[in-house]
C-alpha cells in the first residue's frame, strides 16, 4: 500500500479548495432577473442614443441615413446583451430580444426623426441628439426601477424632461428651425418607447408610468 506524501496531501488539499472557489465565484456570478432586466435596459438605452445619434448626423450634413450606422449600433446592442445573458446563467427574464429591442427603437425614433424633418438642419439634428440623450436617460430610470424591483420613479424622468425643455428651448432661441413648438409631442414619443420596450424585456407583467409633459402647441414653417 502507497502512503501519501505530505506534498501529496497538501495538492489534494489545494486543489479541493481551488474547486470550492471556483464552485462559489460561479454561484455569485449568477445574475438575479431584475439586475439582469436593469442591465438590459441601460444597453437598450445606449442604443437609443447611439441610433439618434446617426439620424442627427444625417439631418446635418443633408446626406442620407446611413445603413451601416444603425447596423452598427444594433450589432453592439446584440454584443451586450449577449454578454448580459451569458452571466445571468439563465435567470433573465427574457433571452435573445436584441434584435427586437433594437427594431422597436428604430421604428419609434424614426417619426421622431421625420417630425423634425430629416432636412431640418443644424437645428433638426440638435434636437435629435437631445431626444436620443432624454430617451437614454428614461432607460436609466426604469433600469433602476428593475433593479429595485418597483416601477420607474417620476421624479427620475422629470429630470431628463426638464433637460429635454432646456434644450430644445436654446435650440429655437437661435431660429431656423423648420419645426417648433414640437417637445411636449416628441417627449411623449420617447416616453412610450421607453415602455415598450420595458414590456419586452420584461416578458410578462405591466408597469404603471407617471410622466409629466408640459403642453405646448406645434408650428411649421413654410
Amino acid at each position: 500500500m502507497i502512503t501519501p506524501t505530505r506534498t501529496t496531501r497538501l495538492s489534494l488539499i489545494l486543489a479541493t479548495a481551488l474547486a470550492l472557489v471556483a464552485l462559489y465565484d460561479h454561484a455569485s456570478a449568477q445574475t438575479s432577473p431584475q439586475t439582469c432586466l436593469a442591465q438590459q435596459l441601460n444597453a437598450s438605452g445606449r442604443t437609443c442614443k447611439a441610433i439618434a445619434r446617426c439620424y442627427a448626423r444625417a439631418m446635418q450634413s443633408g446626406e442620407a441615413l446611413d445603413p451601416a450606422c444603425l447596423s452598427a449600433a444594433g450589432r453592439r446592442l446584440g454584443t451586450i446583451m449577449t454578454e448580459v445573458e451569458t452571466l445571468a446563467l439563465g435567470t433573465c427574464l427574457t433571452e435573445q430580444m436584441a434584435p427586437t429591442v433594437a427594431a422597436a427603437i428604430g421604428d419609434g425614433l424614426d417619426p421622431m426623426a421625420n417630425a423634425l424633418t430629416m432636412a431640418g438642419g443644424h437645428c433638426a439634428s440638435k434636437k435629435m441628439g437631445h431626444l436620443g440623450k432624454e430617451c437614454a436617460g428614461y432607460f436609466r430610470c426604469y433600469a433602476v426601477g428593475a433593479a429595485g424591483s418597483s416601477s420607474v420613479d417620476p421624479a427620475c424622468l422629470a429630470v431628463h424632461q426638464g433637460k429635454l425643455v432646456k434644450t430644445f428651448d436654446k435650440a429655437e432661441r437661435k431660429g431656423n428651425c423648420v419645426v417648433t413648438g414640437d417637445r411636449a409631442t416628441l417627449e411623449a414619443m420617447v416616453a412610450s418607447l421607453a415602455d415598450e420596450v420595458f414590456v419586452i424585456l420584461r416578458g410578462t407583467g405591466t408597469t404603471t408610468t407617471t410622466t409629466t409633459t408640459a403642453t405646448s402647441s406645434t408650428s411649421t414653417l413654410p
